[in-house]
C-alpha cells in the first residue's frame, strides 16, 4: 500500500481480517508468506484524524500474529516516512535508495482536488471562495 491515508490503512487491515479468517480456510498454505506493507511518506498515518485513532491504527497494523500454527510474524507493517521514488515491475524503489519487492501495489497517495477543481476554485471572487470551501468542508 503506497499511503497511510483512510483508504490505505482500511484495506491493509481489510487484507489482515482475511488472511488471518477465511483466507485461511482456502489458502492457509500460502498465506504464511503474506505480508501487507503500508508505506507513508510523512511521519504519521491517517493524518486528518485525532492523535489517538493515529496511534490505534498504528498499534493494530504492526501487531504481531500467529498463521496455522507458525510462528508469530508481522502481518502488517506500518512503514513511515518511506517517500516512494517509482514503482517498477516488482519493486517498489524509495527516495532513500532502498527497495520493496512487492506482488501487488496499491497507490492510494497523493488524493486531492483535481487542477479542473482547482482553475475553478481560484476563477471565483473571495466571497465564493469561502462558501466553496465550507461547502467542501461540510460535505466531508
Amino acid at each position: 500500500m503506497v499511503g497511510a491515508g483512510p483508504s490505505d490503512v482500511e484495506i491493509a487491515s481489510e487484507l489482515r481480517d482475511f488472511i488471518t479468517s477465511d483466507g485461511l480456510k482456502y489458502y492457509g498454505d500460502i498465506l504464511k508468506h503474506a505480508q501487507v506493507k503500508v508505506l507513508e511518506a510523512s511521519s504519521i498515518a491517517l493524518a486528518p484524524f485525532d492523535p489517538s485513532l493515529q496511534k490505534a491504527a498504528i498499534e493494530s497494523l504492526n501487531r504481531r500474529v500467529t498463521i496455522n500454527g507458525d510462528d508469530e510474524m508481522k502481518l502488517t507493517e506500518l512503514l513511515l516516512e518511506k517517500k516512494v521514488k517509482e514503482v517498477k515491475q516488482d519493486v517498489i524503489c524509495l527516495a532513500d535508495g532502498s527497495e520493496i519487492p512487492y506482488g501487488l501495489s496499491i497507490w492510494a497517495a497523493g488524493n486531492g482536488p483535481w487542477p479542473v477543481t482547482l482553475n475553478a476554485i481560484a476563477a471565483l471572487g473571495e466571497d465564493e471562495q469561502v462558501r466553496v470551501v465550507y461547502f467542501f468542508k461540510k460535505c466531508n
